[in-house]
């Protein structure tokens, strides 16, 4: 399963912050949002999982100061509109 191998690559607590939203979006979601985490650092990818899964508990949510993370976080934001809004 490629969600596995993704979750290795990814910090252990995005990983873990990510695992919340696992049971509200598809698989194929999930999965491509691990991937859009990949190439930030750790701390990045923190921030970017929580406010990810703020987003899908419908919290309000507020850039995290990195410009392409934000912008990353706006994408992951529309893909999730589309699935479960």
């Amino acid at each position: 399963m490629a969600e596995e191998y993704l979750l290795y690559d990814v910090d252990g607590t995005a990983a873990k912050v990510m695992r919340y939203v696992k049971h509200r979006i598809s698989s194929g979601l999930y999965e491509y949002l691990l991937q859009i985490l990949l190439p930030y650092s750790s701390r990045v990818q923190q921030d970017m999982a929580e406010n990810i899964v703020d987003y899908v508990n419908d919290v309000p949510v507020q850039n995290i100061g990195y410009q392409s993370a934000d912008e990353a976080l706006a994408y992951c934001y529309r893909l999730i509109d589309e699935e479960i809004y």
